[in-house]
């Protein structure tokens, strides 16, 4: 009896030793199993398999040929986007096990930003900034920038009326959750023609600006996120009057004077301190820079944007007004020419505007093994270049990728695959003047 228990037990053994050697010789393991990983971010939702629901991260053994139901479930105030390495769009569907697979479900977060944009209005005097620049411009929009830590760009325009108002409130719409560092503009144009002809530019201007700050925007549960932000005024850079004269007409120049052309004579004060610098350099040849925040008369000097006044002052009794006004831009740097003479016993001022540089022409984009080459023609007067660049599809403002190139030709290397793109060059002077926009290249696309 025990002898034959003994050789039962050898004989099972035996047997499934065959059987064990022959499966894994004819259908080995990594053959007929394929793994499945899955992947997505918490914060927006989660993923069930076969109703189950899984961690980001987890991986799954089927065997081949399994058919798997997967289900994307977005959180409130977020929303399925697709599925990642794999053509579908549905928050439910069935895949059919054929190989290893990495899936990642792609939620996207909607939240609703109320951003309130106020103005901070600093200047003195009592006749605030406002008042000044209703004779002479409008606003036209509000410009909202904001900058993931990665440098993701989100650009936001909202239309507001033709009146500078002391406060905006408008909402816009974020589709990811993050935290971004915002821009915040609020952009004009002068009325006038004369003013608009010496912009040298359709592009708005931003009359208020404010400090980037930064803020986390998360989606709520159908509420508005309120922001509050705060913009100052913007002035212009500086003012470089060069003077001339051919027969010594400046010999008793005492003094160059600028004041804004919005001060009323009774606010003479106002002019004063504003006005007054003494004139430097020799008698046939000078040149002056009025620059903003610098001081005089113990003042400090604010270039606000808009017409200003220039005279020169011979003796007390004798001003020579130049009658052309000058126009000031937010953020520009202008010069301009007096050439003083004699004539027929007259004092005469004439002023002579320093000319921005022509149009880059023959602008054009092609792609290259770096990214977009950017190519154009060159302009005599130009001492560099400006390259500009734009999203026709979501956002119509060029945004400066390049500033200060020599050559006329610049490789963007930051251009995004599957992004499309314009381009446009702008010439610049060796005082700093800036050429209109060229026109812009045929869109372009970098292949994935």
């Amino acid at each position: 009896m025990n002898k034959y228990k003994i050789s039962s037990l050898f004989l099972i053994l035996l047997i499934v030793t065959v059987v064990f050697a022959g499966c894994t010789s004819e259908m080995p393991y990594d053959e007929n199993r394929v793994s499945l990983e899955i992947g997505f971010n918490e914060n927006l939702g989660t993923v069930e398999v076969e109703g189950d629901e899984i961690e980001p991260g987890e991986e799954f053994i089927f065997e081949q040929g399994t058919e798997v139901t997967l289900e994307a479930i977005p959180d409130e105030g977020a929303e399925f986007e697709r599925w990642e390495n794999i053509d579908e769009t549905d928050e439910e569907i069935t895949i059919v096990m054929d190989e290893d697979l990495s899936v990642i479900a792609e939620f996207t977060a909607t939240a609703e930003v109320d951003v309130t944009v106020e103005h901070e209005l600093d200047f003195e005097p009592i006749d605030d900034y406002l008042d000044r620049l209703e004779e002479d411009a409008r606003a036209e929009e509000l410009y909202i920038e904001l900058i993931r830590e990665d440098d993701t760009t989100h650009t936001f325009t909202v239309n507001v009326d033709e009146e500078f108002e002391e406060k905006y409130e408008t909402g816009i719409t974020v589709e990811e959750e993050a935290t971004y560092d915002m821009n915040v503009e609020l952009r004009g144009s002068f009325v006038e023609e004369d003013t608009e002809t010496a912009m040298q530019s359709e592009e708005p201007k931003a009359f208020y600006a404010g400090e980037k700050e930064e803020v986390e925007i998360t989606p709520g549960a159908g509420e508005m996120e309120t922001i509050d932000v705060n913009i100052r005024p913007q002035t212009a850079e500086s003012l470089t009057v060069k003077m001339t004269s051919p027969d010594d007409a400046l010999e008793e120049l005492e003094e160059l004077k600028l004041e804004h052309a919005s001060y009323h004579e009774d606010d003479s004060h106002l002019a004063r301190r504003k006005a007054v610098k003494d004139y430097v350099g020799d008698a046939d040849e000078g040149e002056v820079k009025f620059e903003d925040g610098e001081t005089y008369n113990d003042e400090e000097f604010e270039m606000k944007p808009g017409r200003w006044d220039v005279s020169l002052v011979f003796d007390e009794h004798s001003q020579l007004e130049v009658e052309e006004d000058i126009i000031l831009l937010p953020r520009e740097e202008k010069r301009i020419d007096l050439v003083v003479y004699w004539e027929e016993g007259d004092l005469v001022v004439e002023l002579a505007w320093e000319l921005p540089p022509s149009a880059p022409e023959n602008v054009e984009a092609e792609t290259t093994e770096d990214g977009i080459q950017v190519s154009w023609d060159s302009v005599e007067e130009a001492e560099s270049y400006t390259v500009v660049r734009r999203e026709p599809e979501g956002n119509d403002y060029w945004q400066p990728i390049a500033e200060g190139v020599e050559d006329t030709e610049y490789i963007d290397e930051d251009a995004m695959p599957g992004v499309i793109y314009e381009y446009a060059v702008v010439a610049v002077n060796e005082y700093g003047l800036t050429s209109d926009y060229s026109e812009p290249t045929e869109e372009i696309i970098l292949e994935e």
